[in-house]
């Protein structure tokens, strides 16, 4: 993708200030976007922009403001699909993390990454735009909810207890190394889903791959609604009418067009209520990227660099 200089300015938006890193972070997440666009294209796979990315295309035509990263969603036969191109397209140095592959999942959400560590290699800032850090593009799963109510419940409630587990383990923990309520939460997966554990494998990945089977038990059933489901165990009024994606279409985003789904206008008032086009700031997510960046100047007594602000 082409940048011209200006695109690398700071500007302030809505009483917000964009930094010039800022921009470059978003030079890079254009980018990786394009790659997984590619791979898409000769793979015949559909994605759609989600979340704060799908707001950000039809309220500002590109990011909102104050948005920090990129988000999009595949339904799961594509998604799985996606995992198994990108493993032997994806650019040196790139990584895919959070597929069920990966040894130690860093959480529920896949995302790909252009590196795994900051670097200030004069090569490396020239590829990505002056920034150093790691950038990413999460890619979401979209799975079907069932329609009855009391086995919504219930798959709900799995899909708690698997998150719940997944989250206070670490990747190298043997069921042994859990607590007792962990232990006693995954027992009641097993005892539930007819499945075991192996004891004699780190649980953690197991457990992402238990929360995703959960997940996509009703993908096959002709259910009406779908979500996200990380984010519906908290939020069950998220349930979007899966004809929403029965066509997309192509909404302008920064120096690009998006694939979105036709129902983006129901889509948007579910995710963020009906008045989605009435501008609210919000917080960034944290950096510890940037952390590190600077506390790796400070260790060596040097002043950390403007431009990396």
């Amino acid at each position: 993708m082409n940048f011209e200089d200006d695109y690398f300015k700071g500007e302030e938006k809505l009483g917000y200030y964009i930094s010039p890193m800022m921009k470059r972070k978003r030079a890079v997440m254009l980018d990786i976007l394009e790659v997984i666009s590619d791979i898409c294209s000769r793979h015949s796979i559909k994605w759609y922009a989600d979340s704060g990315t799908l707001l950000g295309a039809v309220r500002h035509g590109g990011f909102i403001p104050w948005d920090d990263d990129l988000d999009i969603a595949m339904f799961r036969e594509d998604y799985e699909h996606f995992i198994q191109a990108a493993r032997d397209e994806l650019p040196e140095g790139w990584l895919l993390y959070n597929g069920k592959q990966d040894p130690d999942p860093y959480n529920t959400i896949m995302m790909l990454i252009n590196t795994d560590t900051v670097n200030i290699d004069p090569e490396f800032l020239k590829r990505y735009h002056g920034c150093p850090y790691i950038i990413g593009v999460d890619i979401f799963v979209i799975d079907s909810v069932p329609d009855d109510p009391a086995e919504d419940e219930i798959f709900r409630a799995l899909l708690t207890m698997a998150h719940h587990a997944f989250s206070n383990v670490s990747g190298k923990d043997m069921i042994t190394d859990c607590s007792q309520d962990i232990r006693e939460e995954i027992d009641q997966l097993c005892e539930a889903l007819d499945i075991r554990v192996d004891r004699k494998t780190p649980v953690r990945k197991q457990l992402l791959v238990i929360a995703d089977q959960i997940g996509s038990i009703y993908n096959e059933t002709g259910m009406k609604n779908v979500t996200i489901w990380p984010f519906y165990i908290n939020r069950p009024e998220v349930r979007i009418p899966a004809s929403c994606y029965d066509e997309t279409v192509y909404l302008p985003f920064e120096l690009c067009d998006i694939p979105a789904p036709s129902g983006y206008e129901q889509v948007l008032s579910i995710w963020f209520g009906p008045d989605y086009m009435t501008p609210r700031m919000y917080g960034q997510h944290a950096d510890p990227a940037k952390a590190a960046l600077i506390q790796y100047y400070e260790q060596r007594g040097m002043e950390f660099p403007k431009e990396f602000e």
